[in-house]
């Protein structure tokens, strides 16, 4: 007689945490946090149960920045609240999400049109969307989107849209003294800006970063990735990237989620 055993899969989950600091504490004790960090609230979509983070990046350390990045993140948590994604299929999400986009990048632009002294600023923006193995990205400017996986290591799957990310994209070296140049970004006057669509698969273990070019520009991809390599818990993780940016003297906020697939 023969037993069949049935084999029962693991279901897998996402873990996320993020943290926001801003930078140069003890020199600017004053200076506010010009970036906006948001973890929302999970929903089922299909049966199937949907993440969603966003990060933005106020720019140009003006005095308005901060307010740029809080429109533009009131915006895009609005739409997750009042009209999620009803489906999960790629083609939808990157339409919905181009669409929420457009509705925030309009909020950004209506907010600062009045004043001509804000029309330099502006914010950047990456929302990410964690579906089973899944994760799908919309981003506007340069707040970019990593993969760690022990197998790989670090990998950014999405372009910064300054002219060091586009002249990379077509195989070139940007002008010397423009590579951070911003050439997009939520509220751009009077251009419209870009919204890129990513999608990346995952595997058990592997850790999903989305963050604002401070933690880059102060903690750099190496010692990221040494973080992420740890045998810490996630928690631990953001704990210690947290301190090192607070113990550095970098002159720019920080902000970031870490999602693990588990």
């Amino acid at each position: 007689m023969l037993l069949r055993l049935r084999r029962h899969q693991r279901k897998h989950q996402w873990k996320i945490v993020g943290a926001t600091e801003k930078g140069n504490v003890t020199q600017r004790p004053n200076k506010v946090n010009e970036d906006w960090l948001e973890i929302l609230e999970p929903i089922t979509v299909k049966g199937i149960a949907t993440h969603c983070t966003l990060v933005l990046d106020g720019m140009g350390g003006r005095p308005e920045a901060d307010r740029m990045s809080r429109a533009g993140g009131a915006a895009l948590s609005y739409f997750w609240e009042h009209c999620p994604p009803k489906r999960t299929g790629s083609r939808y999400i990157k339409n919905w999400g181009r669409s929420v986009f457009t509705a925030a990048h309009q909020a950004v632009y209506k907010l600062k049109l009045p004043n001509r002294a804000w029309w330099e600023s502006g914010t950047t923006a990456i929302m990410a969307l964690y579906i089973n193995d899944t994760v799908h990205t919309v981003h506007c400017g340069d707040s970019p989107a990593l993969r760690f996986s022990l197998k790989r290591g670090l990998e950014q799957f999405t372009i910064d849209h300054d002219w060091a990310g586009f002249a990379k994209l077509k195989g070139l070296d940007p002008p010397p003294g423009w590579q951070c140049y911003l050439e997009s970004y939520l509220g751009k006057i009077p251009l419209d800006p870009r919204f890129d669509y990513n999608r990346v698969q995952v595997e058990p273990g592997d850790i999903i970063v989305t963050c604002t070019d401070g933690l880059i520009n102060c903690l750099g991809t190496a010692h990221l990735s040494w973080v992420l390599a740890q045998e810490w818990t996630l928690e631990e993780k953001r704990d210690w990237l947290v301190n090192q940016f607070l113990d550095g003297d970098g002159g720019d906020d920080m902000t970031f989620t870490l999602a693990q697939y588990i």
